[in-house]
């Protein structure tokens, strides 16, 4: 068996731009066609980089993948094996829209050889969708959801948020009861983030728009662990819930900071210490291919880099972060582990378990702020 190596292809053309969203994504289609073309040139650029490597995931997201053909799909994975085996039993995920979900497009994606969907549900409050910019509407949602309980796909997520703008707890509680009706094998619970260079941020940052207080955010935050955890569901990473046995494979590998690649316009690599990302501009990645020049910038890790990305994945799973792994990167590093867990430790916001330091449940939505408190700033 070769070296576990997961794969990203990335997609980066939407309908209509979110209002949250920062993505690298067009509002344009005419160059799809010759974008896919760029994409599987650059498959073939990069071939050596798969040799001797065992595929444990495919992921396609974006941007929107839904809005590709099962021709163009079929085209990157004719490019795909051209290089390496897939096992048909790996997870292959494709992100889709619920406007793009029809009985036919689930059945050619089912044909090409994805096994698992990513649905961007968002919410199921009409409210919410039209503030957030989506493209579709809950009637969609409902009927994307029951259309793919028909089909051939026993694997698939959906994406919630919660934190949006104007939103209440009972709001919030009103998703949770769609969960409850549907009981998806996964879902995504993510907390909007005002991001830089999106009119949601134009919008705060003119008071014209106001998201919950912290406080709501948090009960928000704790109403899905409660409720998704007396339907059956595990809370294995912060914003991630699974039913047994159905945590998403191809995730999971960058929490536990395996390798994988990553194909397309903005897409990031990860090869042990070396850190590679293509340049996040369509026309710009399209012109570098033909062109055969460079299209991405790579960096290698200093060990320091590395650490804090353990800690920093590590503090987000219900596993947490391995006190072996840690001893393994450098005295200094254990050293300077040791010393920093102190704090957190003595304020409840870390617990060692079974050789492992986990944020508890009730302090888990400060992830972020404990993993910042055990980072190295230098490299030692």
């Amino acid at each position: 068996m070769g070296r576990p190596l997961g794969l990203y292809l990335h997609v980066p053309f939407c309908r209509k731009a979110c209002h949250y969203c920062n993505f690298h994504f067009s509002t344009s289609l005419k160059h799809v066609d010759v974008l896919i073309d760029a994409l599987i040139a650059e498959i073939h650029h990069r071939a050596s980089q798969l040799e001797d490597a065992t595929i444990t995931s495919i992921y396609w997201g974006g941007g929107t993948p839904s809005l590709l053909s099962r021709d163009q799909l079929g085209r990157v994975y004719t490019a795909l094996r051209e290089h390496i085996y897939i096992d048909p039993q790996i997870e292959q995920t494709i992100e889709l829209n619920p406007e793009d979900i029809s009985e036919k497009y689930l059945m050619e994606l089912w044909t090409v050889g994805l096994n698992r969907l990513s649905v961007g549900i968002q919410s199921f409050d009409q409210r919410d969708l039209e503030a957030m910019n989506r493209a579709h509407n809950v009637d969609q949602s409902h009927r994307a959801i029951e259309m793919i309980g028909e089909s051939s796909f026993d694997e698939f997520t959906i994406d919630l948020m919660f934190g949006l703008v104007d939103s209440s707890l009972a709001d919030w509680e009103a998703n949770l009861d769609a969960v409850r009706r549907y009981k998806p094998p996964h879902l995504s619970c993510y907390n909007l983030t005002i991001e830089e260079q999106t009119a949601y941020h134009k919008w705060a940052t003119s008071g014209r728009i106001r998201t919950p207080d912290e406080d709501t955010q948090y009960e928000q935050f704790m109403l899905a662990h409660r409720t998704l955890g007396d339907i059956g569901y595990s809370h294995y990473e912060v914003s991630n819930y699974a039913q047994e046995g159905h945590e998403a494979r191809h995730n999971t590998s960058y929490w536990r900071r395996q390798d994988y690649l990553g194909f397309g316009p903005s897409a990031h690599s990860l090869q042990g210490n070396l850190r590679s990302w293509n340049v996040s501009d369509n026309m710009k990645y399209i012109r570098a291919i033909e062109a055969d020049h460079v299209y991405q910038t790579t960096e290698i890790l200093t060990s320091a880099e590395e650490y804090n990305e353990w800690v920093m994945l590590g503090l987000r799973t219900a596993d947490g972060v391995s006190e072996e792994l840690i001893r393994s990167l450098s005295v200094d590093i254990y050293d300077h582990f040791q010393t920093c867990i102190q704090a957190p430790i003595r304020d409840a916001l870390l617990i060692r378990d079974e050789g492992y330091y986990r944020i508890p449940t009730e302090h888990w939505y400060l992830s972020d702020h404990v993993a910042s408190q055990l980072f190295l700033t230098t490299d030692n």
